[in-house]
C-alpha cells in the first residue's frame, strides 16, 4: 500500500485510520456472517426448548434418539420404541459419546437440541467460505443468508431430532473441502457425516464420485470415500439389518407399496411401470422439484455437478408413499440442502461474466427472503405458529400427566409425552398394541374434535379409549383432559364412580334400555344433568341421543366419557352432565327435548328400547 505524505498530527491519525479500515474491511463479511450464524444457533435452540418444555412435539424422533443415546451407557442396546436393537435401526454412531452424558438425568434432551441447532446454524460458515471465492468477501454473507433463509431449516431444527440433520455441518465442510481441493478435510468430513446416519453413504458415495473427476488432487480421496461410502451401506442393508432390524421398519412405511422388503419394493417399482407412474404424476410430487429449487430461483440447475450427490434422496422421496417425503418442511429435505445451496451459489457464479455478481446475489437473496416470508417457520414468517412454543390447556395436563408417571415405570403414552420419558428402560407409543406395561397414558383428542357427533363413536381413535376404560385388570388413576391415566392393578371403579355415583334416585324411572332408567332429569346452570339408575349390565359402547325430533342428532358420550357403562352396577345410580345451547334449553323448558341410548353402530340398545325419550 502506498501511503500519502503526512503533514501533520491530524493527517498522521486519519491516514492511519484509513490503513486500520482497510486492513479490516475484509474481516467485516465474516463477522457479518458469524453474527448470523450465531443468532441463528441462539434462536433455533431457544425455540427447539420452547417446544420441548411445552409438550408440543408431534412425533417420536426426539424420544426415540434420546433414547438411543441414554441406552449404551445403562447397559442396553434394545430400543423399546420400535422394538428392535440399535444396529437395526440406524448407524447413528454420533450418539455413542454422548450416551457418557445421560449418567446426569435430564441433560440429554436439551443437550441434543443444542447440538442441532449449533450444527444446522454453523453449517452456513462452510457454505459462505464457498460463496466468497465466486463472490467475493461479501459472499460470505450471502452463502450464510442463503443457508439459513431457506424455507426447511427452522421448522426441522426446532420441531424434533434427527442426526440427518446433524450431519448437514461435515457435509457442508466436505463440500467446501472439495470445492478448494482439500483431500485430508474431504476424508474427514464424509467420515463425520457417516457417524451421524450410515444411508449418507448414498450421498457420500456419489460425492466421492464428483471428487474423483475434480482433478488429480482429489482422486485418492474420491476413490476412497465411495468405497468406503457404499461398503457401509451395505453392510447396514445387508448384514445388521436382515439380522437386527425389526419386523415392520421404515422401509415398509415408505416403500410397502411396492414390495414388503427393499429388493421386493424395488422389483415391484420395475415391474409396475404404470402404478409407478400414477404415483408419480400425484400432484404433490409434479411439485417437488419446483418448490425444492423456487427458492434459490433455479440457479442450482446451472451447476448440475454438485446436484449429482442429492439423486438418491430425491428419487427415494419421490417413490416414497410416506406422506411428508415431499414436504418442503420436512426433515427429509435437509441433508440436500448444502448440495441445493452450493449449486445455487455456483450456478449464479457462473452468470457473473455477463451479469453483475451484485445483480445474482440480490437476485438469490430476493427469492429466499420472499420463500422464507411464505414459509420459512421462523416468527418473522407467515406460516409460524407462536402456539407451538407456548404453553396451552394441553401443556399443563401433560405435565400433570407425567406428575403421576413413576421415574422408573413402564409406560405407554402419547408421542408428545415421549421425549419427557426417555430416559427410562421400556416406554412406548400408546395402544394398540397393548405392550403388558404397568401405566397407560390414553390421548382422547379426537373427543374435542368430534363432539357431539355420532362419528365420534366409530373414529379410529374412540375404540381403543373406550376399551381400556372398561378394563377390570387397569384403573383410571387421573383425568387431565385430553390424557385419560391407567395403572395396572387399580381399582377400576375408585376414581369414575365417585365422581358420578349419586346416593338415590329422583323420581319415577322412564325406560332408555334394558340396562339403564332415567329417573331425573334438570338443569343446573345451563346443562341438562340426567339421573340414571342401572339395572343390568351395560355394554361399553353405550352412548346418548339428545335433541329435539324422533332421532335426536346430537350423540354425546355418557358421564362425560370418563366413567364405562361397563363399570356400572345394578341398582346404583349415576348422573351424568351435558351442556346445552340456547335452543336446547328452549326445547327443555318447553318439553320438547329427547334424550335416548345408542351402541356404537348407531343402533338401539337392543330392538325394543325406544329410540329416545321425551326429557319431562
Amino acid at each position: 500500500m502506498v501511503v500519502p505524505p503526512v503533514y501533520s498530527n491530524r493527517g498522521e491519525q486519519s491516514n492511519q485510520a484509513d490503513m486500520v479500515r482497510a486492513v479490516r474491511k475484509p474481516e467485516r463479511p465474516q463477522a457479518v456472517a458469524l453474527t448470523l450464524v450465531v443468532g441463528a444457533a441462539l434462536l433455533l435452540f431457544f425455540q427447539a426448548m420452547a417446544r420441548w418444555e411445552s409438550l408440543h412435539n408431534q412425533t417420536f424422533d426426539l424420544a426415540f434418539y434420546a433414547r438411543m443415546a441414554w441406552g449404551p451407557v445403562h447397559g442396553t442396546f434394545w430400543d423399546p420404541i420400535v422394538g428392535a436393537h440399535m444396529l437395526g435401526l440406524h448407524l447413528s454412531l454420533v450418539l455413542f459419546p454422548l450416551s457418557l452424558v445421560t449418567l446426569v438425568p435430564g441433560v440429554i434432551v436439551p443437550l441434543l437440541l443444542g447440538l442441532q441447532a449449533i450444527a444446522t446454524a454453523a453449517a452456513a460458515i462452510p457454505l459462505g467460505q464457498i460463496a466468497a471465492r465466486r463472490f467475493g468477501p461479501w459472499g460470505a454473507v450471502l452463502g450464510a443468508a442463503a443457508w439459513l433463509l431457506y424455507p426447511n431449516i427452522m421448522h426441522v431444527a426446532t420441531y424434533e431430532w434427527h442426526p440427518g440433520t446433524i450431519a448437514v455441518l461435515p457435509l457442508a465442510y466436505a463440500l467446501d473441502a472439495l470445492d478448494r481441493r482439500a483431500p485430508r478435510a474431504f476424508i474427514v468430513s464424509v467420515l463425520l457425516a457417516l457417524a451421524c446416519r450410515e444411508d449418507l453413504g448414498l450421498v457420500t458415495g456419489l460425492l466421492g464420485l464428483v471428487a474423483f473427476r475434480a482433478g488429480p488432487e482429489l482422486h485418492r480421496a474420491g476413490r476412497v470415500v465411495a468405497l468406503v461410502s457404499f461398503a457401509y451401506v451395505a453392510l447396514f442393508l445387508f448384514v445388521l439389518l436382515p439380522f437386527y432390524g425389526p419386523a415392520e421398519g421404515s422401509a415398509q412405511l415408505h416403500f410397502g407399496k411396492w414390495g414388503p422388503s427393499l429388493p421386493a419394493a424395488l422389483v415391484g417399482m420395475v415391474t409396475h411401470p404404470v402404478e409407478l407412474l400414477e404415483h408419480l404424476a400425484a400432484p404433490e410430487r409434479l411439485a417437488y422439484l419446483p418448490r425444492l429449487f423456487a427458492p434459490v430461483a433455479f440457479l442450482a440447475f446451472l451447476a448440475p455437478r454438485w446436484l449429482i450427490p442429492i439423486l438418491p434422496i430425491v428419487g427415494i422421496n419421490l417413490v416414497s408413499e410416506w406422506p411428508t417425503t415431499t414436504d418442503l418442511d420436512s426433515h427429509y429435505q435437509t441433508v440436500l440442502l448444502p448440495f441445493l445451496i452450493v449449486a445455487a451459489l455456483d450456478g449464479g457464479s457462473r452468470l457473473i461474466p455477463r451479469t453483475p455478481g451484485a445483480f445474482i446475489a440480490v437476485i438469490l437473496t430476493g427469492t429466499l427472503l420472499a420463500s422464507h416470508a411464505l414459509a420459512g417457520g421462523s416468527p418473522v414468517a407467515m406460516d409460524y405458529d407462536a402456539a407451538m412454543f407456548e404453553d396451552d390447556a394441553r401443556s399443563l395436563a401433560a405435565r400433570r400427566v407425567l406428575a403421576v408417571l413413576p421415574d422408573e415405570a413402564a409406560v405407554q403414552l402419547p408421542y408428545s409425552l415421549m421425549p419427557h420419558v426417555a430416559e427410562r428402560l421400556y416406554f412406548g407409543p400408546p395402544p394398540p398394541p397393548d405392550r403388558n406395561y404397568d401405566w397407560v397414558v390414553l390421548d382422547a383428542w379426537h373427543r374435542v374434535d368430534f363432539a357431539q357427533s355420532e362419528d365420534l363413536l366409530r373414529t379410529d381413535e374412540e375404540p381403543t379409549v373406550r376399551d381400556w376404560l372398561a378394563r377390570d385388570d387397569y384403573g383410571l388413576v387421573l383425568v387431565a383432559e385430553p390424557f385419560f391415566v391407567l395403572r395396572r392393578g387399580a381399582d377400576p371403579r375408585a376414581l369414575p364412580v365417585e365422581r358420578y355415583r349419586v346416593p338415590t334416585a329422583e323420581g319415577p324411572p322412564q325406560h332408555l334400555s334394558a340396562c339403564l332408567d332415567l329417573v331425573g332429569r334438570e338443569l343446573d346452570e345451563g346443562a341438562l344433568v340426567l339421573t340414571l339408575r342401572a339395572k343390568a349390565p351395560c355394554g361399553a359402547d353405550l352412548a346418548l341421543r339428545l335433541g329435539r325430533g324422533y332421532r335426536p342428532r346430537r350423540v354425546d358420550l355418557l358421564f362425560d366419557g370418563v366413567l364405562s357403562p361397563a363399570h356400572l352396577r345394578v341398582g346404583e345410580v349415576y348422573r351424568s352432565t351435558h351442556a346445552l345451547d340456547d335452543d336446547e334449553r328452549a326445547a327443555f323448558e318447553e318439553g320438547l327435548l329427547r334424550v335416548g341410548l345408542l351402541r356404537s353402530s348407531g343402533a338401539r340398545p337392543s330392538h325394543g328400547d325406544p329410540v329416545a325419550v321425551d326429557c319431562r
